[in-house]
């Protein structure tokens, strides 16, 4: 469809679409497809803003036309910040998960060399003593 004459409500149902796909994605842990559901949400913020401001300009800045612009699209974008809140709240605990098991592991790492330094030079200083 010709940009000019996009409707804000195709976007913002193309919006839904990627934040749903991106909401799966967090969970498989699938970074790549997170990515591209968030570029892809990214090139649609720059068609939704002007097809909004056509879609307003055909309505008088009247009360009226204010009241039918909500009624068409504040469902919607109700939803869509939903979503955008609940994927972010995946992405923090996907991260505070990663983070706790990167403490986890270095914490493992520290202690596995500690016990290679303590049992590794032991056991080098007595093969030296056999030689």
């Amino acid at each position: 469809m010709n940009q000019t004459q996009e409707n804000p409500g195709e976007l913002f149902a193309e919006w839904r679409l990627a934040s749903h796909a991106e909401g799966r994605a967090i969970l498989a842990g699938d970074w790549p497809t997170v990515e591209k559901c968030q570029q892809s949400k990214e090139s649609l913020k720059l068609r939704i803003l002007p097809a909004a401001e056509r879609w307003q300009s055909r309505w008088s800045r009247s009360e009226e036309g204010l009241q039918e612009y909500d009624r068409a699209f504040r469902p919607i974008v109700s939803e869509l910040i939903s979503l955008e809140h609940r994927n972010h709240e995946w992405l923090r605990l996907r991260r505070e998960n990663a983070e706790a098991e990167l403490v986890t592991l270095e914490d493992s790492s520290r202690k596995l060399n500690g016990i290679q330094r303590a049992y590794g030079s032991q056991q080098h200083a007595r093969w030296q003593s056999y030689s």
